[in-house]
């Protein structure tokens, strides 16, 4: 496939560039590099998915220090038949829902955060399973928008 070298694919492109300089976490950064190079190729599911990724694998980042006692606790909150959290493998059994409240129950993320953390989950949903929605250049645009604005840039 020929890139895609419209306007506003390069200006996400180069969005995306700037946020990898910034991070220190190899899986992370990986996760985004990726989603670049599926954004220049035109592959636009595919660079929704990888950007969540990244994003989902930074709020992990972010949850883990409030240590695991923490986690287990605000899981349960939610979900009283939840497996028990002990160690960081144990995210791969928390779902990105949960991962969202979780954040906004420590503080990470305020309620218009979380909210638009959960449409940019819908839309990787959409993104990440077998359906006819393919979304266009400017959704996926405000989608890159908000996951960067909200979890890589918030304080």
């Amino acid at each position: 496939m020929i890139p895609d070298e419209s306007p506003q694919v390069q200006h996400d492109v180069a969005k995306l560039e700037t946020l990898v300089a910034s991070v220190s976490d190899a899986n992370v950064r990986d996760y985004i590099e990726e989603g670049i190079k599926c954004l220049k190729v035109g592959a636009m599911r595919a660079a929704v998915v990888f950007i969540w990724t990244g994003g989902v694998e930074a709020i992990r980042g972010e949850v883990w220090a409030y240590g695991t006692k923490s986690i287990d606790a605000a899981i349960k909150k939610h979900d009283k038949k939840a497996r028990d959290f002990i160690k960081r493998d144990d995210f791969e059994n928390v779902k990105d829902s949960a991962l969202l409240q979780i954040a906004h129950d420590f503080g990470i993320h305020d309620k218009s955060e979380k909210k638009r953390l959960k449409e940019a989950l819908d839309l990787r949903n959409d993104c990440g399973h077998p359906v006819k929605y393919k979304p266009g250049k400017h959704k996926v645009a405000s989608y890159i928008e908000d996951v960067i604005t909200v979890v890589f840039t918030s304080s």
